[in-house]
């Protein structure tokens, strides 16, 4: 199989040691490039800075966050996206509550971020994963190394992103869902929507997995974005 351009988008806080496990497994059927979205102050900017690095066709996958940057460059230059991949994400727009509930984070990033910190921690993993876990340490390290000025930078940007939803439904390229089985950040039946509205979606729950599937479960995740890269889309 031809190794093929596959650009990895990290989720929130996260940096690219997220990716980096699956991207090592996927080594001989991808050539893969994980982007820094830590600097950016808009989806549509981290966007553009991916798009800016690559000009060829290439395969995307996008983590949380990282699924609204996919859809975001879907929508800006489709003809350039082979394959799309969805992982603990969502198609809906911000909504008013989300948006409340993101200016309560926002509060509580300038109040105490270690506790913060904490609290998302045990949101983000599967109970299995609680405690001193290697997810457990790497999501520590994560937000340790991005800091609460990445933190707040992104959270805005999330509220302020535009509904894409109009180019992701048109999109005729084989798209995989992903979501861990217990993901308490974004809902499965976010993903369950995503799937059921793109026909031909596959979707694939991971097992023992919270919202962090990509580091409690990476070869799940692996196997899943392997089998989605051998499809082949429209030209």
């Amino acid at each position: 199989m031809e190794r093929i351009r596959l650009w990895l988008l990290p989720g929130m806080m996260n940096t690219a040691s997220v990716w980096e496990p699956i991207a090592a497994e996927l080594a001989d059927v991808a050539d893969t490039r994980i982007a820094d979205l830590s600097w950016q102050t808009s989806i549509a900017e981290m966007a553009q800075s991916v798009l800016a690095q690559q000009q060829e066709r290439f395969a995307l996958a996008g983590f949380s966050m990282g699924g609204y940057v996919a859809q975001e460059i879907l929508a800006q230059a489709p003809s350039r996206v082979s394959h799309l991949a969805l992982l603990g994400t969502s198609m809906r727009p911000e909504s008013p509550e989300q948006t409340a509930a993101r200016k309560t984070l926002l509060d509580a990033i300038q109040a105490d971020f270690s506790a913060l910190t904490h609290r998302l921690l045990k949101l983000n993993l599967h109970p299995a994963h609680d405690g001193d876990s290697v997810p457990a340490q790497a999501v520590r390290t994560m937000f340790g190394t991005l800091g609460p000025d990445v933190c707040a930078r992104q959270l805005r940007s999330i509220m302020s992103r535009r509904d894409t939803r109009e180019a992701l439904l048109a999109a005729q390229i084989p798209v995989a869902v992903i979501c861990g089985r217990e993901d308490r950040v974004v809902p499965p039946a976010l993903s369950e929507e995503i799937a059921a509205q793109l026909p031909g979606a596959s979707l694939t729950w991971i097992e023992q997995a919270g919202h962090m599937a990509p580091l409690e479960q990476p070869s799940a995740v692996a196997s899943a974005l392997r089998e989605w890269l051998r499809k082949r889309g429209a030209a």
